[in-house]
């Protein structure tokens, strides 16, 4: 007599499930790190070209970014736009207008996609997800009598300082925009006594880490927790970077 075919229980099946659900939790995360890895990847390559295009721009019109007058009306990322390969959305740029004129603000949402992170939520709207703390003066300049501590090294100053970092979809500006988001102007001081304010203003892509193009033209990518001082420090040209970088 030929036995019938044995069918898969209920347990059995149950069991197979809890199996393919363990395995999809420990894979989800590794692939989810793989997703941010890459993006950072990306990200870096965007920061070392602006780097680049600034470095170009800073060698053709060494005097451009001087004039205050053409500093209202032009900021850095229209600047650079021919150095980046934006022939076209560079002779659009009307410069005898401000940024946010009607002939100049219709190329907002025309935004290079070198200038904003792929992670940033803020691509369609045109916010730039980089900032140039060097050029625009995002961080308060150092005023007599304070950190006396500090030993500014010249060599650190032109090499090691940031010259471009991400910040948050918060802190984002509009591409055209010269001017930052006022609030970056003292977050790095540590007189100010800002708690968390790293998390907060260049966290938000990349999770616990930001990245920071450097005079040197290397990108470097720094803890949102690590204290504003040594941080701070660096931005001044007082310490070195290595032991900061993640």
């Amino acid at each position: 007599m030929a036995s019938r075919d044995r069918g898969v229980t209920l347990v059995e099946l149950l069991v197979v499930l809890a199996i393919l659900s363990l395995l999809v939790g420990l894979l989800l995360p590794a692939v989810q790190n793989a997703r941010l890895a890459s993006k950072r990847v990306v990200c870096a390559n965007s920061l070392r070209q602006i780097g680049i295009a600034l470095h170009n721009h800073a060698d053709s019109n060494k005097d451009l970014f001087t004039q205050p007058a053409l500093a209202e009306r032009m900021g850095w990322r229209v600047r650079i736009l021919p150095f980046v390969e934006e022939f076209a959305l560079a002779n659009q740029y009307r410069r005898d207008r401000t940024w946010d004129h009607a002939d100049n603000a219709a190329l907002i949402v025309k935004m290079p996609k070198l200038y904003t992170c792929s992670l940033s939520n803020g691509k369609e709207a045109g916010l730039a997800s980089y900032e140039s703390p060097e050029i625009l003066a995002v961080l308060n300049p150092l005023k007599p009598g304070d950190f006396q501590r500090m030993v500014i090294d010249p060599t650190k100053q032109r090499h090691q300082r940031p010259i471009a970092l991400e910040v948050s979809d918060e802190y984002a500006r509009p591409w055209l925009d010269p001017n930052p988001d006022q609030r970056l102007a003292g977050l790095l001081n540590p007189a100010n006594g800002n708690k968390d304010c790293l998390k907060v203003a260049f966290g938000g892509n990349h999770g616990n880490v930001f990245p920071i193009l450097f005079g040197d033209g290397h990108v470097g990518f720094f803890s949102t927790s690590i204290d504003s001082r040594p941080l701070f420090e660096m931005f001044a040209g007082a310490r070195d970077v290595g032991d900061l970088e993640q």
